[in-house]
């Protein structure tokens, strides 16, 4: 998802230059059409101011009205030529708001989009960390179950081979003296003679 998300962002990025540039350019034109209208305002009331006293003069018999003819005739030129170019530049006015109400449209619905995908994957990824928890957390039980008995067995362990030291010692410290006092309290063999079979045959013979 890294790469979709670096291009949409990329797209994002040359979309709001365009937007921008588009931005700049209606700017332009709109102060070029304040421009030219002015212009063409103060060019007809110029031309307003000129045209009373252009009966006057013409009052000569050598000059006829040409001069005024001309004058309209400017006049009509100049009106022509200042309403095809407000019409063209409305046009383009108008041209380039579709275009920027488009391209605000297309940043929405990409915005809208990368929002949903960056929703979806850290669902995604919150999914594969709780699964990888419970994984973790079953190995760790299983591991504990393996463990319990080594632990519990070399806790026996431990404890026969204390009770042994133990036991050696004892018997270590009661062995002399339990071998004196046998020594003391038992009979010698030599004192003690077996009677034999025919010392007691003869005393029965005599009785």
């Amino acid at each position: 998802m890294g790469p979709y998300f670096e291009a949409q962002n990329a797209r994002l990025d040359s979309l709001e230059l365009t937007i921008r540039h588009l931005q700049q350019r209606n700017e332009i034109f709109e102060d070029g059409l304040a421009n030219i209208r002015s212009t063409l305002v103060e060019s007809s009331r110029a031309i307003s101011g000129r045209n009373p006293d252009i009966p006057a003069e013409s009052g000569n018999e050598e000059r006829p009205s040409n001069p005024s003819e001309l004058l309209n005739e400017q006049y009509d030129n100049a009106n022509n030529f200042s309403s095809n170019a407000t019409t063209y530049l409305l046009a383009l006015h108008e041209s380039l708001r579709e275009e920027v109400g488009q391209l605000s449209h297309a940043i929405t619905d990409l915005d809208a989009r990368a929002s949903m995908a960056i929703m979806n994957e850290c669902l995604r990824l919150k999914e594969d960390m709780a699964h990888t928890n419970a994984a973790v957390s079953s190995v760790r039980m299983q591991v504990q179950w393996l463990m319990n008995p080594r632990i519990h067995q070399g806790q026996r362990t431990v404890r026969t081979n204390s009770g042994n030291s133990g036991n050696e010692t004892r018997a270590g410290q009661l062995g002399p003296s339990a071998s004196g006092s046998s020594n003391v309290a038992g009979p010698s063999p030599g004192s003690f003679r077996p009677r034999r079979l025919s010392d007691s045959g003869r005393e029965g013979t005599k009785l």
